[in-house]
Parts: C-alpha cells; structure tokens; sequence
C-alpha cells in the first residue's frame, strides 16, 4: 500500500462478508459474462484482466462440459435380440453383452456385434478323384452359424476362411473312399453325413465358435468324356432296381399261389387216403359176406365173380373183339366207325335202309347168312383201318 493512500481497512464498505456470495449475483454476473463472451461486446466500463481470465475459464470448462457429454452419448448402443456385443477393453476381451441397451467408455473400450442365430452357408465344388480312380466333379453346400462369439473372433484368424479349407479336406477324404456308383444312388446321405461327421472332427480342436447346421451333396458329374457311358450306367442301375421291384412283387404274388396249391394237394392227398381205406374196407367187407356163400357153392360163386368181373370191365372199355370164322381176333375201332356213322346216318337213311333189306332177301333166296357177311366186311374194312 503506498504511502499517501488511506487505511480504509476499518471501513465497514470495504469489508468482505465473511458468509457465502449471494447466489442470485452470482449467477446474474456468470450470465452477463456468457452474453459478453459470445456477443463480443466489451464491459461497459472496459475489460479487465480479472474478466478476461474469468471468461477463458468459462469457454475452457462449456468445451470440456460439452465434449464429456458427447462422450457419454456415444458410449450409447443397443444390442439386438439376435447378436452379441464383445466388448475389447483396449483391444483386449472384457466381456460379451447380450440383448438390450448398453453403454461403453468411448476410446478406453470398444465392441465388436456379433449375430449368433443367422444361418450362414456357402458352396464348394472341385474335381477330385473317387475310390474308383475316376474324377468327377462334385459340390458341396456347408450351412453353419456363430456360438461363440469370443472364439470366433479371438481364436482362429479368418474362421470362415478356415471352415472353407476343412470342408476341402474332408470332402476329398469322403470322396476318395466312396465309388462313383454309390455317389450317384444309395451313397449321398450316406457321404454328406460322413463329410458333417469329418468336418466337425476336423474344427473342434481350433475352437472356431462354429457349429456345423448341415452339409448336403449337391451335384455329382463325371468327366466330359465318359458322360454318355454314365448315362448308360445309371439307366442300368434303375433298370436293375425296376426289375428287382418287379421280381419281389413276382415272389410276394406266386408264394400265396404256390401255398395254396400245397394245401390243395394235400387236402387232395388225405381225402384220396381216407377213399382207398374206406374202399378197402368195403372190399373186406363184401368179400367177408362172400366167404360163406363160396364156401358152399366154390364152382357157381367163382363163375359169377368171373362174368362180373368181365362185364365190369367191358363196360369200361370202348374196343370189341369179334370172333371170325376164321378164328382171327380182329381189332375194330368202333368209336371212329359209330361217330362217323352218327354223322352220315340222318343225310343217307332211306338209301341205306334199301340196300340192307335187299341184302336181306337176296340171303333169305340163297340161303347165306347176312349178318356173317356183313361181319366179315366189319373185319374186313376193320383191318385195313388198323394197317
């Protein structure tokens, strides 16, 4: 304090109270130096170094007020109900957050968004050699998704680059042991389940955070050169399944036909067993009843059984024996000669009828027997017939 300036310590004007500022003035003087500050206009009584230095302040701590809000907007993110937010905390794994609203420290921590239910495909196709020793071209389609996020992303550098290389691997390996027959018929489930089986054997130590949904075999063709010979082939294989559905069919329809004619013939076979048996007892029977009468007339009973016999079997028989006067035993096929006679007789009656009564009287005047001579041109025409 200079010499000349008065003490006014003990003024009561100058003194400065000892309580709190005055809130009210104190936010009326913060806004006039806000409105000077941005309106440019200098202070009525003309800027000071305490004013200038007050409003440095202010500017420096709106920035700082503005910029940390911004901060903490950005930080802002919401995770929908399909990915999965991996959360690096300076460029190292912090955490995985699943669905809903999340905020992060911008620049301290960052995310990486994940979709964990998408189902992801793509197709490989090649030449490759079969167990054949054949090429042919075949392709691949591998459906996958993500089930891990951290292994996805941490584990294997470019996983679906890497799934790709496994799929080539097992699918030449599937190929190479499987002929061209069965990757054309009955062998593609059966390929795209051991190329599934493969692969999933092939990732698990890499911890790729993938999860095979499904291979399926695509297409299979041979070589340009050989494309006809395989037509030819596969026809014969569908051919071949034709005709083995046509001989099962063949075989279920003459089994049930074959069985019943066994049972048929058995049947047939009992009924003629019982028929004899119950034949024979007869016999036993009749010949039982027969005894006794033979007994007592041997020579008058075995006579009967003779003639009875013969009578039995001639009428039975359709060939006669006639006795000549030459004693010759001629064979007369009667049944040709009645069944032509048969069909002559209604057309040429009244001129046969004639004839024979001629024959009659004629016999009658000169004494010969008509009924010989007619017998013997019967035998006569017989012969030649027979010879």
């Amino acid at each position: 304090m200079a010499w000349n300036e008065p003490d006014n310590k003990d003024d009561p004007k100058n003194k400065k109270p000892d309580g709190p500022p005055d809130l009210d003035e104190a936010l009326k003087r913060l806004s006039q130096k806000i409105s000077r500050l941005f309106s440019g206009k200098p202070n009525s009584t003309g800027p000071t170094e305490e004013d200038s230095s007050n409003s440095g302040t202010i500017a420096i701590s709106l920035i700082l007020i503005l910029a940390l809000f911004m901060w903490m907007i950005a930080g802002i993110f919401v995770v929908g109900p399909a990915n999965r937010a991996v959360i690096l905390r300076f460029g190292h794994y912090s955490d995985t957050l699943g669905p809903g609203l999340h905020w992060i420290p911008r620049f301290i921590e960052s995310k990486e968004i994940v979709n964990v239910e998408k189902v992801k495909f793509f197709k490989y196709s090649d030449a490759m050699i079969n167990k054949d020793e054949n090429i042919v071209s075949a392709t691949v389609t591998v459906q996958y998704r993500i089930i891990d996020s951290q292994h996805y992303l941490f584990n294997v550098n470019e996983p679906e680059e890497s799934l790709k290389q496994a799929t080539a691997s097992a699918f030449r390996q599937v190929i190479g042991h499987t002929s061209f027959d069965d990757l054309l018929t009955t062998g593609r489930e059966l390929v795209s389940k051991e190329v599934t089986d493969l692969l999933e054997k092939i990732i698990e130590p890499y911890h790729t955070g993938i999860m095979i949904m499904g291979v399926e075999l695509q297409e299979i063709r041979p070589p340009v050169e050989v494309t006809e010979a395989f037509a030819d082939a596969i026809k014969a294989q569908e051919d071949e399944k034709t005709y083995t559905r046509e001989a099962k069919a063949y075989v279920a329809n003459i089994i049930p036909q074959a069985r019943g004619a066994v049972s048929r013939i058995e049947q047939e076979a009992t009924a003629y067993k019982e028929q004899v048996i119950l034949k024979a007892k007869g016999d036993v029977a009749r010949f039982e009843r027969l005894l006794p009468e033979y007994q007592r007339a041997p020579a008058v009973t075995r006579q009967r059984l003779y003639l009875d016999t013969i009578s039995d079997i001639l009428s039975r028989t359709n060939k006669i024996l006639v006795d000549t006067p030459a004693n010759n035993i001629l064979y007369l096929p009667l049944d040709k000669l009645l069944a032509g006679n048969e069909q002559k007789v209604p057309q040429k009656t009244p001129e046969l009828v004639e004839p024979l009564s001629q024959t009659t009287d004629n016999a009658s005047t000169t004494g010969r027997d008509p009924a010989k001579e007619t017998r013997g041109r019967d035998s006569y025409r017989g012969r030649g017939d027979t010879e």
